[in-house]
């Protein structure tokens, strides 16, 4: 996984008996966004994206991820500053599946 230097910020982790899924912030765009990885453990090779998979880029900033294991893949959730004009910060949630999209649910 490559980053640039003022790239991540905030990281989470979880893991599972083959992969790990790690989240991170980024202020790549401007604002900070969250982006996730896969990384197989047995070989150490990525899975999605070599600077990351985009899960959420709206305006203004989102930090603080954390993530779950569901089946088929994590669900993830995190701060989220889109509407904070107007109702602060909340909290948003999405599930990425095991190849790195973010069907609806």
């Amino acid at each position: 996984m490559r980053a640039e230097k003022t790239q991540q910020t905030t990281a989470a982790l979880g893991a599972t008996t083959s992969t790990n899924r790690i989240l991170f912030v980024s202020n790549r765009s401007g604002n900070y966004d969250i982006y996730a990885q896969r990384i197989n453990l047995a070989s150490g090779a990525i899975a999605w994206p070599a600077n990351g998979a985009p899960v959420c880029m709206q305006a203004n900033s989102q930090q603080l991820p954390r993530l779950t294991f569901a089946s088929g893949g994590a669900m993830i959730v995190w701060e989220d500053g889109r509407k904070s004009i107007t109702s602060g910060t909340d909290l948003y949630a999405a599930f990425i599946n095991s190849s790195g999209a973010l069907p609806l649910i």
